[in-house]
């Protein structure tokens, strides 16, 4: 694992424009190459990975909880006359509205709709 100064120099702002001046040159075999973009690519899991760890603990806060339940209550109230497939994005979340076998609004929460899991990005 990356110690916690190496976590820090993760700045792809900075270290973006260097790889990709090297990946693009003719300074490194394929095998370089490759071996570059994976290091990438795992630098970035990782930094996801980190990501949501944080997010998970911040949202599990009951204070946390008790904001984002009135958000989508206020939202509700708000949007009585909301069509069902509307997105809605609240409290840092996306929902999608539907109508329950009761013809009630309510609001489903997209799971991770920034990182679906199941997208190969290789096609």
């Amino acid at each position: 694992m990356l110690s916690q100064d190496d976590r820090d120099e993760l700045d792809f702002d900075k270290i973006g424009p260097v790889l990709e001046s090297l990946v693009g040159s003719d300074r490194v075999t394929d095998a370089e190459r490759r071996a570059i973009d994976l290091c990438a690519r795992a630098a970035v899991d990782f930094m996801h990975a980190k990501h949501s760890v944080t997010m998970d603990a911040f949202y599990a806060r009951n204070d946390i909880q008790q904001h984002a339940a009135k958000s989508k209550s206020d939202w509700l109230n708000r949007h009585q006359n909301a069509k069902a497939g509307e997105m809605a994005f609240i409290a840092t979340k996306w929902y999608v509205t539907s109508y329950d076998p009761d013809g009630r609004l309510q609001l489903t929460e997209v799971a991770d709709a920034w990182w679906p899991e199941g997208i190969d990005e290789r096609r």
